[in-house]
């Protein structure tokens, strides 16, 4: 018979003793739980790792692509650019304090706004984002698999980047946001 079921056979100082063990015990049990998802949880990838993943998705522009039913032809690499890697890791951490996955800031912000505030001054932008997944390979898969995002990956436009993976308790524990750009001063 488990401990805490209190039993009519038992004194009632001993069910009473047990019921108040039992409820401790359940009420800890939440906190026990999250601390053991929260030390299974994996970090977010180094920035070097982050810079790797950019060099994969350099591969993947090197060659036609087809994004949902259109064939978009080969573009050119992608820079890292520590601008725009700022602005994606504040954005990223934004989404994360937020738990919620949206192009437009919890604050209101515009895409726009989140470069300029980096020091990025654009010409052309774009954002990717992910939640919940694992790794890059993951979020790499996940973008290209996705129409609007392959467009976006595969735009010619964009030369410089910034990915950044930012952790945290939410509902998707992951958020995950590449920005990419064209700096107003470069030229065509």
């Amino acid at each position: 018979m488990p401990a805490c079921v209190p039993t009519r056979s038992r004194p009632a100082a001993l069910r009473r003793l047990l019921a108040c063990l039992c409820a401790a015990a359940l009420l800890a049990a939440p906190v026990r739980a999250e601390q053991a998802s929260a030390q299974e949880r994996r970090p977010c990838p180094e920035r070097a790792s982050l810079e790797a993943g950019l060099a994969r998705l350099n591969v993947f522009r090197t060659q036609s692509q087809l994004c949902g039913h259109r064939r978009l032809p080969a573009a050119p690499p992608l820079q890292w650019d520590g601008r725009l890697q700022a602005s994606a890791s504040a954005y990223a951490g934004e989404l994360s304090a937020a738990d919620k996955l949206s192009h437009i800031g919890p604050n209101g912000s515009s895409l726009r706004q989140r470069f300029r505030a980096s020091g990025y001054v654009m010409r052309r932008a774009g954002e990717n984002l992910a939640a919940g997944q694992e790794d890059l390979d993951e979020v790499l898969a996940t973008w290209t698999r996705s129409a609007t995002h392959c467009e976006n990956l595969m735009q010619p436009d964009f030369l410089d980047a910034g990915l950044a993976c930012v952790s945290g308790p939410g509902l998707y524990e992951r958020y995950w946001v590449l920005h990419m750009g064209r700096a107003v001063a470069e030229q065509p």
